[in-house]
Order: structure tokens, then sequence, then C-alpha cells
């Protein structure tokens, strides 16, 4: 049963896709009239000949079925019975007029096999074509009312009727329903039609057909491809010269399914000749001009991969194409696939294929393994070829070995890994020495072997191995240092010999007493690069040891001893040589021979750092300390850290700063030794299930099996009833917990426990983990002895106890029907867990300093929790507590500055002090990702079971929550939709396997925009529905007018009349608006209110706070569903929005001239607590000002009770600087923010923000600021309905939008998608993609408009005589077609 369901499943996709491939098939049978069927011609449209049903009901069967196959029954009696051909006519009509309206697969196979061989019968009719075509349409309808159908008709000789039609070709619409029929059959018979030589016939007169029947022929050839045996190779070697031609066309369809046959024909095709034999036919001419940079055509991501392993098998088993390859510059075309970024990449799902991966295979085809023989005359024409050309190999080599080096340390996928170091080996072995020295002088090889040395992976250790030997072997006395200074003597001293000291870095490397197979390969490779390289030089670790590894073990320790001192005193003591102890460790760092990853691993360097920088680590400890001072201790030593790193900065002659280069080291050191586990799914597809547990339902995923067992000794509960019980593998714990404790209590009154329902919080909340807190436990579950969490899902305790267990990194189907045996016990009421820094939970962590280094101060406390919460779970919490620190320290750049810099320094704008941060070398935001991290957790977002159930590793959802920065954006912003409960548009399944989400529809009035927002969250507000917008008196609903929705709302909220924003200096009256909107140059920052407020200022103000709300509500609904607004946030609201604090140096951001004012005044009172000026010199400079105790430009706004008559002065001179920054970006907007974040809560939890930083989170709101250039422009549009990339209105439109000016741009994406901006990733992620069609004019062409379907993104292009007719017509739709849909 279940075979027949999963192959039903099967064919109910197959159909469902045929029905979306816009096919639109006519259900009308031919003409009876025979005059109209002339030879070689069609009486129909194309469109129509293409026939088969459009969309078919898709409900079972029934008494209506029955009654329905007995009327055909009746007609196919007739059918057999008929003699008559005017009589067979008329029941063929009838026939093919109710098909289309029979239900989905109603007519049982009995009644098909009754039909088949009449059918088939008449397909190969002598005299009339009419009958012809009509029983072909008839057997069409059947297979798709029915395509088991397909079986039948082939045991009754259908294929060989089609085919001898096809053959025989006389009536062009008899051929194409024949096509039509013969693409139904082959997806269920595709051995038989390959027999039957169908792939040659429907190609013999193919170039006869039009492109949508081409399109059909070829998916038939597809669809025999998919399903080729391995004998296979005479049925279809004589299509190959058609395939390797069809390469040529523009339509883009017909390239990527005839690259799909040709790959799937070349994996059967195992001799060097017939791979020869297809090489003759071009083909590789025509796949190196498709992916070249110099073709116009837009590959499918799919095309493109399959184009790759095109030349990768011919590359490695045919000699002729493996010297065409070079002969035709395949190098410049590698330099294209490697580094031209492919954005459909990032959305690469399990099991499908990679297209970076692809090109390494190709390259490592284009460098083969050598043979090992014992003669050099024995060498293969390849290698022969390689070594007579080292010109090729120099040139192949400094394109590919910087990828290869990267892609091999930092990969996941160990197969990819062994691919790039092959193919490294390989490209030494045919380099000579000299050349060698060249490429290998570009790249940090040393560093790259001992990475791979510390991967675990005996596999990576062998061909490191190989790697080391092949260059000592040849470049010996280059890096016999460098392989000392990196470690890799001790790494392959350590697989020697058992005994020896092992770095951290090289745990890995063990070999257990009875080596495996593979284990004594590695030894003898280890034994024999020793003895070749290393032992004649009596080299031994010891001797090895390298000067900067001594010194920084000794300041190490130093540091470690005067902290202690420091620690056990209680008081900051020897602040000095603790000073200079820092220097002394950065000064190592700052040398031009720079610190390997060895020595820096090796040396406790980071532990000496981290025990500094967390006041000895164990907080909880110090007693002798009290809270301020505890507080005021740990911001001392960050901001002497980070002082000090800035002070080395200053050096002009320093190329890389000590912060760049401590990074790096942090970052290859985190690489090295790093081990989360990343454990897949293979699930073939996804199978619904039912569960018991947590509550009986079907789920549409499989199921765990599981025991409950009651512990051994257990009195207080009953045994569980049942034997096994399937579970859901992502609920909770707690959620079975409740379950099994209504099965097994004694107590009548027990019941599940109340618990907090998550908000799909993305990160751990610090508060749950501090404190005490008494939590009643019913029921406590073990795996194996380990108890499970309860915070995590089934699934996920199961998948870490293996992890635990060193279990392989994948599932197989024994995952699922493994029974698991879960003891359980009664709980107790237990306490959570405290926390190691639980006496910094009083702790303000508030400096009295008016310029602290760190103003957002509760950095502290959440670094100090984390890191506790990670020490003993992760072998690296060291690493990422520097990492961390680092990176805040970075990113106070602008405050340290601004703070080192004099006090009479003039302070200009946020751009000049940001200019200035540069100039002190601030380590990039791309430095701070981890590749392989990175890597990491796109492969597990691109698992099935994470993008069903959002089922993450543990170490995932810490990771990012604690060092988002590790992590680049664009994986981030996967993981935030996940957790959302969806993936974004752009990476979803384009098989559809993610969840359709539903809409809602609203009808919205242009007048009433605020109101209609209002509507629309209070409907959709609490659950994931997209809206869907139709205009009061408007035709048109979908996409393209919800965008449109979404950018007026954004506009009446910009509204000055609403009094929400600062107002800047030009608040202008907008084109599209009725009133005053806020123009404001530095973004959007919510206008200050006094404390002090009349009863007519507090009723405008309760607006306010409720259009805030309102605000939240929109901005939170708009990130759920993707959608760009319009709504130029400053920079720091988006950091009140993430939760942070602002200070004085963020009023720079917003208003310039109010900042640098406040700056100015606070130099003035510095000077006066310093004395460094007269007194009466500055009390006069502050009197002539004249400043009241208002809000500087906002004089409704008071700052105390009598502020009209107190004058600021010298004496109240800080008061009145505290008081406006008060009000300015504190008190003065709290309740705004409070109600915009209140409104946000109600779609989603607006924590799950804090993974991204205010820049990212800009870019996920606001959209891309650069919309389009003329780089990409091309690369992301498609052509279709009349238009290809170079025809010749389509290089007009490319021109004209590469003339536009921003507003221009921003108009015409109005026009055409219903937003101004593009979205995060732009052009590349719009989706539906940007596509230019032909309109087809009934009058002058030139007089024509363009149109839209903003909903499809489709721009309808007439093909105008000239570019500056295009040009104003284009201009003149964009202007003046907003603010209505109409039909087009």
């Amino acid at each position: 049963m279940a075979n027949r369901g999963q192959k039903r499943i099967a064919v109910e996709s197959f159909v469902d896709k045929r029905a979306r491939t816009g096919v639109s098939p006519e259900s009308r049978p031919g003409s009876s009239d025979s005059k109209n069927q002339t030879v070689m011609s069609s009486s129909h449209d194309t469109h129509e000949a293409s026939c088969g049903v459009s969309m078919l009901p898709r409900s079972g069967g029934g008494g209506e079925g029955d009654l329905e196959e007995g009327k055909f029954k009746e007609l196919v009696t007739g059918l057999m019975e008929g003699k008559d051909e005017s009589e067979q006519l008329s029941l063929l009509t009838k026939l093919c007029e109710k098909l289309p309206f029979c239900l989905f697969n109603t007519l049982s196979m009995e009644f098909v096999d009754s039909c088949s061989p009449v059918l088939v019968a008449l397909v190969g009719h002598k005299n009339n074509p009419n009958i012809m075509l009509l029983a072909v349409r008839a057997l069409t309808y059947l297979c798709y009312i029915n395509p088991l159908s397909a079986r039948s008709l082939v045991k009754h000789g259908v294929v060989p009727a089609l085919c001898q039609r096809l053959k025989n070709i006389e009536y062009l619409d008899v051929a194409e329903e024949c096509l039509t029929a013969l693409q139904k059959i082959s997806y269920i018979e595709p051995i038989h039609c390959l027999e039957s030589d169908v792939i040659i016939t429907v190609l013999s007169y193919f170039d006869f057909f039009p492109a949508n029947t081409q399109r059909v022929a070829l998916s038939t050839i597809v669809h025999i491809c998919n399903r080729l045996p391995s004998k296979s190779s005479s049925h279809i070697i004589g299509a190959a010269p058609i395939l390797c031609n069809l390469l040529q066309y523009e339509d883009g369809e017909l390239i990527e399914s005839a690259t799909t046959c040709l790959t799937k024909m070349l994996e059967k095709v195992h001799t060097s000749d017939m791979l020869d034999e297809i090489y003759k036919h071009g083909v590789i001419q025509n796949a190196m001009h498709l992916i070249g940079s110099g073709t116009q055509m837009t590959l499918s991501s799919k095309t493109s991969i399959n184009l790759i392993m095109l030349l990768a098998k011919l590359a490695a088993g045919s000699n002729a194409a493996f010297r065409t390859l070079f002969q035709l510059n395949v190098t410049d075309i590698v330099r294209d696939l490697l580094y031209t970024p492919d954005e459909i990449q990032s959305s690469t799902l399990v099991g499908e294929k990679n297209r970076m991966h692809e090109v390494l295979k190709f390259v490592n085809a284009l460098l083969p393994t050598p043979t090992i023989k014992q003669h050099s005359e024995q060498k293969t024409e390849k290698e022969v070829f390689l070594v007579e050309n080292p010109d090729i190999v120099k040139k192949l080599g400094y394109v590919v070995l910087p990828v290869l080096i990267q892609e091999a340390v930092t990969g996941v996928n160990m197969y990819i890994c062994a691919v790039c170091l092959s193919t490294i080996n390989n490209l030494i072995h045919f380099s000579k020495s000299d050349v060698i020295q060249d490429l290998l002088h570009s790249v940090d090889f040393p560093s790259f072997v001992v990475g791979i040395f510390t991967k675990k992976d005996h596999n990576m250790i062998v061909y490191a191995l190989h790697v080391v030997n092949a260059t000592m072997r040849k470049l010996p006395h280059v890096y016999l240092q460098p392989f000392i200074k990196e470690g890799i003597v001790f790494a392959i001293h350590a697989l020697l010999y058992k005994d020896c000291k092992r770095s951290p870095l090289f745990t890995c490397i063990q070999m257990e007493d009875g080596p495996t197979p593979m284990e004594e390969r590695i030894l003898f490779l280890a034994k024999r690069v020793w003895e070749n390289h290393f032992e004649p030089k009596a080299l031994s670790p010891n001797e090895g040891v390298t000067d900067s590894l001594q010194k920084l073990r000794a300041l190490s320790d130093s540091l470690i001893a005067q902290v202690t001192k420091s620690v056990e005193a209680g008081i900051l003591i020897n602040q000095e040589d603790t000073y200079f102890l820092l220097h002394q460790i950065i000064s190592v760092f700052n040398k031009k021979d720079s610190v390997s990853i060895f020595e820096f691993v090796e040396s406790g360097v980071v532990k000496a750092l981290v025990f500094y920088l967390s006041n000895g680590k164990y907080l909880a400890e110090l007693k002798h300390v009290d809270a301020v001072n505890l507080a005021y201790i740990m911001e001392n030593k960050f901001e002497a850290f980070g002082r000090l790193l800035f002070s080395f900065s200053d050096n002009p002659a320093q190329e890389k700063s000590p912060l760049f280069t401590l990074v790096r080291l942090l970052q290859s050191s985190l690489s090295s030794l790093e081990n989360f586990p990343v454990v897949l799914s293979s699930m073939p597809r996804q199978r619904a299930s039912y569960v018991d547990v947590p509550h009986r339902h079907y789920i549409p995923h499989p199921c765990l099996k599981v025991q409950f067992v009651k512990e051994e000794g257990e009195v207080s509960l009953h045994d569980y009833a049942k034997d096994i019980v399937c579970v859901d593998p992502f609920v909770p714990v707690t959620e079975i917990e409740r379950y099994v404790w209504n099965k097994v209590s004694n107590d009548d009154s027990g019941s599940a426990s109340k618990t907090n329902e998550s908000d799909g919080g993305l990160e751990v909340d610090s508060s749950e983990y501090v404190g005490v807190e008494n939590t009643p436990k019913m029921l406590i579950f073990y795996l194996d002895g380990k108890q499970l969490t309860d915070d995590l899902t089934l699934y996920q305790c199961i998948i870490e106890h293996q992890t635990e267990k060193g279990h392989a990194s994948s599932q197989t189907s024994e995952f699922w029907d493994h029974v698991y045996k879960i003891v359980y016990k009664r709980g107790e009421v237990s306490q959570k867990r405290h926390s190691k820094i639980s006496c910094i939970e009083t702790l303000s962590f508030s400096s009295a300093r008016n310029a602290s280094f760190f103003q957002d101060t509760s950095f502290f406390y959440e670094i100090f929790q984390s890191a506790t919460d990670f020490e003993n779970a992760c072998p690296t919490w060291e690493i990422l507590f520097l990492l961390k620190t680092l990176e805040e320290i970075n990113k106070c750049g602008l405050d340290l500055m601004s703070c080192h810099s004099s006090p009479t320094d003039e302070v200009g704008s946020m751009s000049e002090l940001n200019a200035q941060v540069a100039q002190h070398n601030l380590v990039l935001a791309n430095e701070l990702v981890n590749k392989k991290l990175t890597k990491k957790l796109e492969q597990l977002l691109a698992d099935p079971v994470a993008t069903s159930s959002g089922a993450l590793p543990t170490w995932c959802n810490k990771l990012i929550a604690w060092c988002p920065f590790l992590f680049a954006f664009e994986a981030r912003c996967k993981y935030f939709h996940l957790r959302l409960g969806h993936l974004p548009v752009s990476s979803r399944n384009p098989r559809g396997s993610n969840v359709r989400i539903p809409r809602g529809k609203i009808v919205v009035r242009r007048n009433k925009i605020l109101d209609a927002a209002s509507r629309m969250m209070k409907s959709y507000s609490n659950n994931k529905v997209l809206p869907d917008v139709e205009y009061y008196n408007e035709i048109g609903t979908g996409a393209g007018p919800t965008l449109e929705c979404y950018t007026l709302i954004c506009h009446e909220f910009q509204k000055s009349e609403l009094r929400m924003w600062r107002e800047g200096q030009c608040a202008t009256l907008g084109e599209a608006h009725n009133s005053l909107s806020v123009s404001y140059p530095y973004g959007l920052f919510p206008r200050p209110w006094s404390p002090l407020k009349d009863k007519s200022s507090k009723k405008l103000y309760a607006k306010v706070v409720k259009k805030f709300t309102l605000l939240g509500q929109i901005v939170a609904k708009a990130l759920e569903n993707e959608q760009v607004l319009d709504l130029p946030f400053s920079k720091s609201f988006y950091k009140l929005i993430l939760g942070k604090e602002l200070n004085l140096y963020d009023i720079l951001s917003f208003d310039p001239t109010l900042g640098k004012g406040l700056l100015f005044l606070l130099d003035i009172a510095r000077m006066k607590n310093a004395k460094s000026e007269d007194v009466g010199l500055l009390s006069k400079k502050v009197e002539d000002l004249y400043l009241d105790f208002t809000l500087p430009g906002y004089p409704e706004c008071h700052l105390v009770d009598d502020s009209e008559t107190r004058m600021v002065n010298l004496d109240n001179l800080e008061e009145y600087i505290s008081l406006v920054i008060q009000a300015t970006v504190k008190s003065g907007i709290a309740e705004q923010v409070e109600a915009f974040k209140s409104g946000f809560n109600q779609i989603f939890n607006i924590r799950n923000l804090k993974v991204f930083k205010e820049e990212e989170l800009e870019r996920l709101l606001y959209g891309e600021h650069v919309l389009w250039n003329s780089d990409n422009l091309l690369a992301h549009i498609k052509f279709d309905h009349g238009y290809t990339a170079s025809s010749p209105p389509v290089l007009k439109l490319l021109e004209i939008l590469n003339e536009f000016d921003h507003r221009q741009q921003t108009a015409f994406l109005q026009f055409v998608t219903g937003a101004p901006r593009l979205p995060t990733g732009g052009l590349a992620s719009l989706n539906p993609k940007l596509t230019i069609v032909r309109k087809h004019c009934s009058a002058g062409t030139d007089n024509e408009l363009p149109s839209v379907m903003t909903c499809a993104n489709y721009l309808k292009l007439p093909p105008y005589s000239s570019k500056e007719i295009m040009k104003e017509k284009l201009l003149y739709a964009i202007t003046e077609g907003q603010g209505a849909f109409h039909l087009s």
C-alpha cells in the first residue's frame, strides 16, 4: 500500500506540474472538415494544437463517476462497431468533448483496457486526418485523467503507432498531438519509449514545429533520459548531434532540457570512443559559449550546473575534448565560474547540485591525478600534454588555487574538500619548482596545510600528508621553516608518537590501539614524509619551538599571574604593569612576521586575555568588591584594552592593525578548533504519518517510534499502557511530559503545568537563566541514561545524543525506523540553574562618567552570562568570548575616537567622524564573518527537516544569539525567516514543498489609507495571513496592489501633520501627497515630547502614541511577509528598535547641528572642570548663547518647570546638557518607542531582530540603496513571449534603464512592481523575476504605451521604432501611470 500511495503522489505531482507550465490545452476537438487538414500545415492555432487539460477537477469518484464511465463505454462500443467514417468522427468528437470534464482518476483501468485498442487502431487510420487527430487527443486525455492509462496503451502498441505518425509526417497538428501524447506516456513508461526509438523519432522533424511544441518534444526526451538504464548507449547516441545543436538556440527552456538530456546521456556512456563521438558535434564550443562572460543568455542555475557537469565529464573521459578545452582557453571560463557569484546558489537544497562544487569537480578533471608508474614513457596523454605546456598549468593555477584553498579549509562537505586537496596536489605535481613557489607565495600556504590537519577526518589527513610530501619534494628550502612555525612538524610527529605532548589544534590526531586500514595508511604516509623530509635534519618538536611562541607563552603566564593578584586583592593594582604586559603582547602581533595559528593557540594567549578581560573569569567568587566597583573594573579593562589596540593603529607604517590581526587569528583558530555537529536528514520525500503523542493527528513528516518505560524502582507512577507509540519529533519534551504524565500519574488532580508559549523566539532570554526560580517538574526522561532537555524537541535530543556518541553526521532510514526506549521517573521541584555571574544581576552597569567608552553597558552583562552558558558545552568558548569582545570594541570605535581626540578639536558631522574612524583601520563586518560556520548554517537551513520544523541544533541557536556577527547576513536572513515559520522567497524549494502562506483580501480606499492599515492589522496581526489588497473602484488584486498599499501607508506616516517625527530643515510638499511630509536627509527619528504636557498636548500625544503602535504592526507584518517599506528610518531609530541605548554621539547621526552644539558645550564643561581656561571667559561664552531650559528647536518642550525664565550658565551647563540628551534620545521619546515595540510584538517578538545590526535591519526593511547598474541588469531580467536578450527593442530598453537616474529608477520600479525599492539582494532577489514581453499593438506601435502586470513583474513593451520614442513613452507611463490599477 505504501508503494502505491507514493506512486500516486508522484503521478499527481506530475499532473500538477504540467498544469502549472502554462500550456493552455484546448479541450475542443479538431474540425470535422477534412478540407481543413492540409499537408504539412495546421488547421488550428499552434497554442491550441498543443492540447491537454489546463486544470482538471481533483476529486474522487463515486456514483457520478460510474455514470460518466457508462456513457464513455457506450461511445467506445459505438466506435468498435461503427464502420462509417462520419459516425466514427462524430463519436470521437463527443468523446473528446466529454473527457476534459471527467474527474481526476475516476476512469477505471478496466475501461481503459477496453478502449485502448480501439483508439490505438484509429490512430493508424489511413484516410481521415480528423479521425487520427481526435483519436490521439482522446488517448492523451486518458493519460491526463488516469496517468496509469499509459501502461495499458503501451500494451496495445500505442508508441509504435504514434512514432509512425511522426515519421510519416503529413499533418502538422496531428504530429503535434502525437508529441503531447508521447510526453504523457514517456513519464510513466520511459524504458518502453527508449526501446521504441522515441528519442530519434521526436527529433526527426524538430525544426518544423513551433517553440511550444519543441518544448513538449524535449520534455519527452527528458523523461526518458531521467531513467536511462545502464546499457542504453545504442538508443541515445544518435540524438547527440541534434541535442548539441540545440545549445545554439535562444530559448532558455530548450537549452535547459537539452543540457539535462546530454548530462544524463553522458552518465551512461562509459567508453572514451562514445565520448569522442559526442564531442565531435561541437558540444564543447556551444557549452563554453553559453557559460562564458560574453553570452547574452540568462541561464537558470540548473542549466549552468548541467553545462559544467557536461564539460567535466568530457574532460575526464575524452583526450580530444581535454585538449580542445585548453585550446579554447578554458581558464577564462573557469575564472568566470569561480569569481562570478551565483545568486541562486544560496537557495541550494539538500540533494540538489551545487554550482561551486561542480566547478571544482571540473577543475579536478582539468588537472587529473597522475599515474604512479616506473617509467616516464608510460604517462597518459593528458599528463604529457600538461607537462609539455607548463604555461597553461601556471595560468590555470593562478586562477584556481585561492578558491581551492578557501573551499578546502572552510568547506563542510568532506568530499568536496577532498576534491580540492587532490587538485592542489596535482597542481603541485605538474608545476615546475619556480612556478610552485610563485603560486604558493600569493597565499598563506602553511596555514592552509595546518588547517587540513585539524580536520576531524582521516581522509583529510591523508591528503594533507600528500600535499606536504609534494611541496617538500620540490621546495624543501622554502617551506621547512614555515612548516615548523605553523606546527605541521608537530602534527606529523603526533601521528607517529602517541606519548608526545599534543597541541589543542591536533587533538583529532590520535591513533587507537589496533589501527584500522585507514589509520595504517596514515601512519605509513606520515613515516615516509618524516623520514624523507624532517628526520634527516634532526628535527624534533621541542627544538622547533619558535621565538614568538616562547615570548607569547611567557607574557601570557605573566598576565594571568598579575590578574590573579588583582582579583585576590579585590582592587585594581599594578595597572601600569598590566598595561605594559598587554602592550608587549600586542607588540608581538604587530610585527611584520605575524604569529601563526599554531603559535597563537599553543601559547595560551587567548586564555590569558580572556582571564584579564573577565577579571579572573569567576566573578561569583569576588566577595571583596561591591557591585559598583565591579562594574567600574570591568568597564575599565575593556576600555584600556580597546584604547591600546587603537593606539597601535595610529602608526601609518603599519599595514594591518593589531585589531585586524587578532581577529584574523581568532577566526582561523575557531575554524580549526570548532567541532559543532551538522546532522542532516536523508528523507527521500516528505511522507505523512499519524502520531499519538502529544495528541492524535496527522503530520506532514515522519514520526519517531518511542517506547516509554518506567524507571526500575519507581513506585509512585503507573506503567505506560502501550508498548510502542508514534511521537511527533518536533514538539518540545515539555509537551511530551504533559501527555505521559496524564497516562502514568497516580494523582487525580495531576494536570499539566502552565507554560509560556513562545513567539518563535530567536534568541535565548538571558533573564531565564539568572536568579533562582522554583519550577514544578512532573517527569524526568532519560535516553540511554542521559536526561532529556526540556526546551528541546525530541528530535534535537536524539540528534545531540547520537552526536555525542560519535555516530555518523547524516540520517538513514534506520533513524526513523528505530524504536527509542525512553525511561521516565517522577520529577521533583527543582531550581533553575544559577548563572555563575548571578552576583552581576544586581549591577546596573551604569557609570557616573559622562564619556564612557561602552555607552551600552548592558553589553557586560550579556557577554558574561552567555560566556558561562557556553563554557562547559563548547571547547572554543574562550575564542568566542574574545571575538565577541573585539566585535564590541570595533563597533564602539566611533565613540572611542571621539573621546580619544582633544577636547578642543572641532567635531564635525557623522560622515566626518566615520572618515576619522576609517583611518584607524577598523575591522570590516565581513572580516568578522566565519566562513566555515556560515556554510554549516546554510547547510542546516537547506535540510528538509529544518525547513519544515525549524529544528536546528542547540549550538546553532545559542551561537547566533550570542555571536550573530560570525554568520553572513544572507544566512542570518534565512535563519530569521525560518524561525518565523518559513524560509524567504529566494530560498524556497522550487518544487513547492514549503507550505503556501494563506491570503486574506481587503478593500482599500486611497483617501483613507491609514484607516485601511488599521483594519488590516486588526484582521491579520494575530495570524500569518498575507494581505491581498484591492482598491475601491479599481480592477486588480494581488502582490502589486499590496506592495503599493504598503508604500502609500509609509508616505502617510511621514506626513508632518501627524507630529511623529523630528522635522528637518526642508519640509516639502510631496508630489503624491496632499500635505507636508517630513523630508530629512538623516532619516526619520521620533519627535520629542515634554513630560510637562497640558491637556491639549496630552490628547495629541495619545494619538501620536497610537500611530506608533500601528506603525510597529505594519513594520513587523512587512518583515514577516518579506516586503520592503519606503520608510527612511535613521540609524539611531534602528538602534532603538534593537533595544540599544543611545548617547550624545548618536544625536550626530540624525541632527548634526544639535550634536555639534552639545559637544561644544561639553568641551566647555570639561575645560571648566580641568580649569584649563579662565572661568570668567568660559562663563561669558555660555551666557552669550542666551540658552534657556527648553529643548533646542522645540520651544514647547520644557526641560524643567521654570524653563522659560531659567537661563543656562556655566554652573548649570552640565545639567542642561544631560536634560537635552534625556529629552532627545531617552525620556522624551520613550513612550513612542515602547508603543512601536508593543505593536511590533503583536506580530512576532521583536527580540528576533537582535541577530541583525542596525545597517542590516535597514537593508531588510528599507531595501537596497543601489537599485541596479549596467553590470547586473542583463543577468537578472527575463525575456519572453516574443523577446530575447538580443532583440533590438530589448537592447534599447537596457540602454534606457542604464541612463535612468535614481529618481527615474524608483519610479520605474514603482510602476512595474508596486514598490519603489528592491528587496535585499537587489534584482537577483526579485520574485517573480523582472520579465520583459512583447506587447502586440492593434494600432500603430509608436502610439501605444507600455503596460505592466505588477503581480508577475511583467513589463509589456511595444517594439518601438526608435530609442527616443521608447524612452519618451516609458517615462510618460511611469510618471502618469501611478496611483491606479486597470486592465491593460
